[in-house]
C-alpha cells in the first residue's frame, strides 16, 4: 500500500486525538472521514482540565518523545493561531517531601522549585514551570473548525462492527473506551474524573496536588470560569456527578486555596478517561479487513499527548 497520496483513511473517534490525527493526515495529503459518536462539545476532551502534563500515562521512554513534539506544537499554536484557546501559564505543583527533578523537567520552560514563601504547611516542596494550558472551549472548536477547513468530513454514527469500516483503506482506531468492544480490548478501563466549572473572586492560580495530603486536587482558571478537581477514580464508569465528591473538593479548595471565593458553581462534570497499562500506539493488520493504526489508552494526558501521537500515527500511515 505503499505511496500515493490518495488514500481514504477513517478516523474512530472524536476526542482531541481523533481531530489531531485527523488534522496532520490532512495537512499531508490524506482523504480523511472522522466517525464519532459524540463530537465537540459532547467529547471526554471537552471536559478536560486540560493543560500540558503527563498524568498517568506510560510506558515513559515514549510519552517523553510524544510530550516534547506535543509541547513543541502547542507552543507554535500560542505564536500562530491566537483564537486556539491555547496560551503559557505559569503552573505549580505541591509535593509532600523533597523531591529530585521529574523526568520532564527539561522539556517545559522556567523549570524550578517553589520558594518556602509559596508553600503552606502541608507542603515540603513543588514544581514551578510555564506550559501551554488548553482552554477547551475554544480550543475544542477550533480544531474541530481547522479539520474542516482541511477539507475534513465528520459523520456522526456509532461504529459497532469492524465491516461498518470497509470503505477505507487505513483506520485510525481513537475510540478511547470504545477499544474494549470495538477491538476486544480488555487492557482498556475507565478513570472517572469529576470536577466544576465556577465563577469565583481572589486570586486563582494554577495548582496540582496529585501526591500529597490533598491527592488529587488541581484549580485551572480559564477565560470564563475557574475549573476546580477533582477525582482519578480506577474503573469506576458512573458519570453522574456524586454530592460527596463535590464536597470533598470544596474543602479541598478551602485548604489550599483559602483566598479564593467561589461566588458560584456553574455545574458540575464528570468525565471517564481512557486508562490502559500503556499507550497503544501501533498498526494491526489482523483485526480488520485493511491495517489499522490504534492510538488509545493516553490516560490523563490526552490532550498533553495529541500532537505528539498524531505524528507517530502519520509517520505509520506513510509506511503502508
Amino acid at each position: 500500500m505503499k505511496s500515493g497520496r490518495s488514500k481514504h483513511i477513517g478516523v474512530i473517534g472524536g476526542g482531541v486525538s481523533g481531530l489531531s490525527c485527523g488534522v496532520l493526515l490532512l495537512e499531508n495529503g490524506y482523504e480523511v472521514t472522522l466517525l464519532a459518536r459524540e463530537v465537540t462539545p459532547d467529547t471526554t476532551s471537552d471536559v478536560a482540565a486540560a493543560i500540558w502534563y503527563p498524568f498517568r500515562a506510560w510506558p515513559q521512554e515514549r510519552v517523553r518523545e510524544w510530550c516534547r513534539l506535543s509541547l513543541n506544537y502547542f507552543r507554535r499554536l500560542i505564536s500562530e493561531e491566537p483564537d486556539s484557546g491555547v496560551y503559557h501559564v505559569e503552573f505549580t505543583e505541591f509535593l509532600p517531601e523533597k523531591s529530585p527533578d521529574p523526568w520532564w523537567h527539561d522539556l517545559v520552560d522556567r523549570f524550578r522549585h517553589a520558594r518556602s514563601d509559596e508553600l503552606n504547611d502541608l507542603y515540603k516542596d513543588g514544581y514551578v514551570f510555564n506550559v501551554p494550558f488548553i482552554d477547551t472551549p475554544y480550543y475544542m472548536p477550533w480544531l474541530t473548525g481547522r479539520f474542516r477547513q482541511l477539507g475534513g468530513t465528520i459523520q456522526q454514527k456509532s461504529i459497532s462492527a469492524l465491516p461498518d469500516l470497509e470503505p477505507f483503506d487505513i483506520v485510525i482506531n481513537c475510540s478511547g473506551l470504545g477499544a474494549r468492544h470495538l477491538f476486544g480490548d480488555d487492557h482498556v478501563y475507565p478513570i472517572r474524573g469529576q470536577l466544576f466549572s465556577a465563577r469565583t473572586s481572589g486570586s486563582a492560580r494554577y495548582l496540582l496536588d496529585q501526591s500529597g495530603a490533598l491527592k488529587l486536587f488541581y484549580i485551572f482558571p480559564r477565560r470564563d470560569d475557574v475549573i476546580i478537581g477533582g477525582t482519578a477514580e480506577d474503573h469506576i464508569d458512573t458519570l453522574e456527578p456524586l454530592e460527596e465528591e463535590a464536597e470533598r473538593i470544596l474543602e479541598k479548595c478551602r485548604t489550599l486555596a483559602p483566598d479564593l471565593e467561589i461566588l458560584e458553581i456553574h455545574r458540575h462534570i464528570v468525565g471517564l478517561r481512557p486508562g490502559r497499562n500503556e499507550v497503544r500506539l501501533e498498526i494491526d493488520t489482523e483485526s480488520a479487513p485493511m491495517p489499522v493504526i490504534h492510538n488509545y489508552g493516553h490516560g490523563g494526558a490526552g490532550i498533553t499527548l495529541s500532537w505528539g501521537c498524531a505524528d507517530e500515527v502519520l509517520r505509520l500511515v506513510s509506511s503502508l
